[in-house]
């Protein structure tokens, strides 16, 4: 005999599967300040494509989150790494300064892993200002299914290496001497400047042009030492590039002989990053200052000659 059927009834919940994750290694440019105004470096971020997401199961699928973290060789976090972008699939969203990008919402499934590839593809990882270096930058991400808790983060690390860039040094440049001290003929030790704004770049050389038109005349001038030596290398063409050290040490201007009035020089810095070799021009200084005529002492030379005595030659004075 067959005993009455008991119906066995029960629900199955959701579970949010674990995404499949993988990275790679990404290279870009140090963020920095190019020049002098404070314009920076455009090349300086690296889109996130370099990171792929896929799950088996996205029936349900309600939303997936990633999130990066950064940290240096010895596991230090480092902060000031950003997103930046702005999503082009109305189903993603990122936080900037959290490092995260989220898809959710409409459309579900499958879709809402395409929109994550496209955001991934869209949005790019700025590196702190002045860093340089290699990072690990971890990528941990969730999936969540509709009615479910999320899934357990799945983590895959990769290196961003960030090349150093030399950025744009603050030159100053005057004379040493009142207005009225400038004289003609007369060499003119010139003060002259260069900061660095990163503590890793040096000043590489100093270039000063103008120096074979002067007064618009065509007249060259040259650079001396405090010893009237000739300092610096001419490209023949008005500018005399100086190395580290002659700039550093006494630098004068040499007027043509014999020339009185304005005398409009330029000055640009080249600084350069160590560990890259990366340089950077700063913008053009002018160095515009006038020489004052000098009287020159004229030459005199004499020679003897022979004359008659005045006197009068006759009783009646002729």
């Amino acid at each position: 005999a067959l005993s009455s059927p008991v119906a066995l009834n029960f629900t199955l919940k959701p579970v949010s599967e674990e995404p499949s994750v993988s990275t790679s290694n990404v290279t870009l440019r140090e963020y920095t300040s190019s020049s002098s105004d404070g314009s920076y470096t455009s090349d300086h971020g690296v889109d996130l494509s370099n990171i792929s997401v896929s799950l088996s199961d996205t029936s349900g699928l309600d939303n997936v989150t990633v999130t990066l973290s950064a940290v240096d060789g010895n596991g230090a976090a480092i902060s000031g790494f950003v997103l930046e972008g702005t999503p082009s699939v109305g189903s993603g969203s990122i936080n900037a300064s959290g490092l995260t990008l989220t898809v959710s919402g409409n459309p579900v499934g499958a879709d809402l892993v395409a929109d994550l590839t496209t955001l991934l593809d869209e949005i790019t990882l700025r590196p702190p200002e002045d860093f340089s270096g290699d990072a690990t930058i971890t990528a941990s991400v969730t999936a969540q299914e509709s009615n479910a808790e999320p899934s357990t983060a799945v983590t895959s690390a990769y290196t961003a290496s960030v090349t150093a860039v030399a950025e744009a040094a603050v030159v100053t440049a005057s004379t040493e001497l009142a207005a009225d001290a400038l004289l003609e003929d007369a060499d003119i030790e010139l003060d002259l400047s260069a900061t660095v704004q990163d503590s890793s770049e040096t000043i590489a050389s100093v270039r000063i042009s103008g120096l074979t038109d002067i007064g618009g005349l065509g007249l060259v001038g040259s650079l001396v030492d405090g010893s009237g030596n000739s300092v610096g290398v001419s490209d023949g063409a008005g500018t005399t590039t100086l190395t580290l050290a002659q700039f550093e040490g006494d630098v004068y201007f040499r007027p043509p002989a014999d020339y009185n009035g304005s005398v409009s020089l330029s000055v640009v810095a080249v600084s350069q990053e160590a560990s890259s070799g990366s340089t950077a021009l700063s913008s053009p200084v002018a160095l515009n200052f006038t020489l004052k005529p000098v009287s020159e002492e004229p030459s005199v030379s004499t020679s003897n000659v022979t004359l008659r005595e005045y006197t009068s030659s006759s009783s009646d004075g002729s």
